[in-house]
């Protein structure tokens, strides 16, 4: 059986009969308006949480999720996966292996097309723009310098492929693509089948040796089991947060994602959507048989040591500090655990270092606080140091739940988390990390097998005696933290199943108490109103944090048909009174919760393929064009009546449509435009002044409404009596 919240896949046993099955079901229901509709199929391959195939009984191939397909996936690797998942299902082996030597033959003889290789996507800017300055590397521009093609401008199409020193456009193809770049990438499309194999099998049917198929073919076949609730380690990813380095009991509210820790295709697919910057990932790993849920303290972990040694960019004493305090801290490790053979070192591309001890130096297993562990080996290394460098490693750090940043993602300010060779911090030879870090690292590390030092495992042993190898008690929950849990269940129950990711993580932050501002207010209460939560129950999200007056929303509800929690939504906030603008704060003040995908605004364009799977940015830009295609249409407007345009997300219409206004003062029109804010309607004049040469006399921009305008003369009132007073009707 595998459960998703669209439905359940079962396997009958012997030869039950699917349809007799289903009936059965039905009649042990017996609800009115309720029926069990069940669907036959032969075989199901499922290599992750919503990711699998379907083989029907005609022969057709039916994919789910993004782990078996994706729009970042090059033609050639689809057409593989889609062959291979054909033979895998079918049990057809010599043909899977084929799939996989003809890939091989065809990257390696130089005889795959342009076609098969490259990606295509739309420009999310100007080139002009992007030489101008960008915190990181994007492919798709750089192929285009490549190529002096600087003309190209927002919403142009590009295809581009790697090529042996870079990237270049399709249409400058020669045979020259990266053999290397695109056999890892093959090789990790082929970790997609791992599932349906043992590892030994897996690894003689994808060796690239063309000969190993005839030793092994008459012994290796796909492995369809049922899998059994067996650990493995997980890693949480997350983009774009802050961490509170002070908080001892450190905690972080995350909208990352969990990823099997050895899936290089899931974190490529992640960086990726996220352009690889200010990525961070889990430091320990939680060992759990599914996607980790609920109190992670019960679960045991794995993961390296580490060791912070944080410095300044803006103070380069303090960094040199910093370098130092790592330098000597390889001897020290040496000293101590006689494990120096295997530090590695890195560079964040901000202000910190780190020093890497391998788990296996330590530990032969998976335990529980094995960040309390890690902490006294910190503390321990740091008292060997000299007094005045004791300050600069960081101790706080150790949590069970720690996120670092992800190794070779870009910081903030456009340098790589690199991996620094030992001779570079040996010499202290600062200059030389910073150039290593502008540069994008190249994979070509080697796995190398660490085993347990005893005389470091035996130090590491006394120090962490104290340590238990049990998972911690689950304490009772004092009243605040009841209250919170509480909260927390109220949001899942009454919001967590909305198709608004944004709304979902509001409504979280909200019950818990943290500070959504106005716009976020807006948007939580509004979104919720037009998803059919009614009043009583947002008031009552709102009265979970414990402080009816936290967020300025509430008041007293004195009317006959008073909501039942007691309160109600002051005015400025009530969007279920008739008399109160509609004001939607933009989808733009919440890209790190956008999902276009999941949202329901996003409904009308899942089942349109360009669409599916695209990045907040991404979604953004191709809506904007889509809409200025159509402003820029004159038919539109032939008439000589208003029209009045709509677009789905954050797709720029004020703009858009400011501009069209401006075109048509040109016509003699006076245009007046609504804008949600005043700082809406500042930033889009501006805009016009500084792209287009200013705007009419005959323009007049005002906002609707704000929290300052609901007990004094309306913004949009004052405008009037303004037209008014020059002859204007309103």
């Amino acid at each position: 059986m595998q459960s998703f919240s669209d439905g359940i896949y079962l396997a009958l046993p012997g030869d039950s009969d699917a349809n007799e099955f289903v009936q059965q079901i039905n009649e042990k229901v017996n609800r009115e308006g309720i029926k069990i509709d069940g669907e036959k199929y032969s075989v199901m391959f499922s290599i992750a949480k919503k990711s699998y195939a379907l083989l029907r009984d005609d022969g057709e191939v039916v994919v789910k999720g993004g782990g078996l397909k994706s729009r970042a996936t090059e033609p050639f690797l689809t057409e593989f996966i889609s062959v291979g998942l054909l033979c895998l299902l079918n049990g057809d082996v010599i043909g899977l292996r084929d799939a996989w030597s003809n890939a091989v033959s065809k990257i390696q003889d130089g005889t795959i097309s342009v076609e098969e290789i490259s990606k295509t996507t739309r420009l999310s800017k100007s080139v002009v723009e992007y030489q101008a300055g960008h915190k990181s590397t994007q492919p798709q521009f750089e192929a285009a310098m490549a190529s002096d093609r600087t003309d190209l401008k927002e919403g142009d199409l590009v295809s581009y492929y790697r090529c042996s020193d870079g990237w270049k456009l399709a249409s400058e193809f020669d045979g020259d693509c990266d053999v290397k770049h695109y056999m890892k990438r093959l090789k990790q499309t082929a970790k997609r089948f791992e599932k349906g194999f043992t590892s030994t099998d897996f690894a003689a049917l994808f060796g690239v040796d063309g000969n190993l198929l005839d030793k092994v073919v008459d012994v290796i076949r796909p492995q369809f089991r049922i899998v059994e609730a067996e650990n493995k380690p997980w890693i949480e990813l997350a983009h774009g947060i802050k961490l509170n380095k002070a908080d001892s009991n450190y905690k972080i509210d995350r909208n990352g994602s969990w990823v099997e820790f050895d899936d290089a295709i899931a974190i490529d697919d992640f960086r990726e959507k996220h352009n690889n910057i200010d990525l961070y990932c889990s430091q320990l790993a939680v060992m759990a048989p599914s996607e980790p849920v609920g109190d992670l303290s019960q679960h045991p972990r794995m993961g390296d040591f580490w060791l912070e040694f944080e410095g300044s960019k803006e103070d380069e004493k303090i960094m040199m500090q910093a370098l130092e305090a790592a330098h000597l801290s390889y001897d020290v490790v040496e000293q101590l655990f006689g494990c120096s053979a295997s530090i590695k070192y890195r560079y964040n591309g901000g202000k910190s270092l780190y020093l890497y001890v391998p788990m296996a130096v330590f530990e032969k297993e998976p335990t529980y606080n094995l960040h309390e562990k890690y902490k006294m080996v910190a503390q321990e290394i740091v008292s060997e140091l000299p007094e005045e460098l004791q300050t600069i490693p960081d101790i706080s750090i150790y949590s069970a739940d720690r996120l670092l940043r992800l190794e070779g993602s870009i910081y903030p300010d456009g340098c790589y988390d690199v991996v620094v060779p030992t001779e570079l911090i040996i010499a202290e030879n600062w200059d030389a990390i910073v150039a290593l870090s502008q540069e994008e690292p190249v994979d070509n590390a080697s796995e190398q097998k660490t085993e347990l030092n005893h005389k470091a495992s035996k130090r590491y042993k006394k120090l962490t005696k104290d340590v238990s190898d049990n998972p911690p008690k689950k304490a009772k929950l004092g009243k605040r933290k009841l209250k919170r849990k509480q909260a927390r269940k109220f949001w899942e129950d009454h919001f967590g199943c909305l198709e608004i990711p944004c709304v979902s993580a509001l409504a979280r932050a909200a019950a818990d108490g943290e500070s959504i501002g106005f716009e976020g207010r807006n948007k939580l209460i509004l979104e919720s109103h037009h998803a059919g939560v009614d009043e009583n129950t947002i008031c009552e999200l709102f009265l979970k944090n414990g402080d009816p007056h936290r967020y300025g929303v509430l008041e007293d509800d004195t009317r006959p048909d008073a909501n039942p929690c007691g309160y109600r939504l002051r005015d400025v906030f009530n969007p279920f009174k008739d008399t109160i603008p509609d004001f939607d704060p933009s989808c733009k003040y919440f890209p790190q919760f956008c999902d276009p995908v999941i949202c329901y605004r996003g409904e009308e364009f899942r089942s349109n393929e360009k669409f599916q799977q695209l990045a907040f940015d991404e979604f953004l830009g191709r809506g904007r064009n889509d809409l200025g295609a159509v402003m820029a249409n004159d038919d539109v407007f032939a008439t000589g009546v208003v029209t009045i345009v709509d677009a789905s997300m954050s797709s720029g219409k004020t703009y858009l449509i400011a501009l069209k206004g401006r075109d048509l003062t040109s016509s003699g029109y006076t245009v007046m435009g609504l804008g949600p804010n005043h700082d809406a309607c500042s930033k889009i004049f501006e805009e016009l002044e500084c792209k287009h040469g200013g705007v009419s006399g005959n323009v007049i921009a005002v906002h609707l409404y704000c929290r300052n305008c609901l007990y004094r003369r309306n913004c949009l009132n004052l405008c009037g009596l303004r037209m008014a007073s020059h002859g204007y009707p309103f």
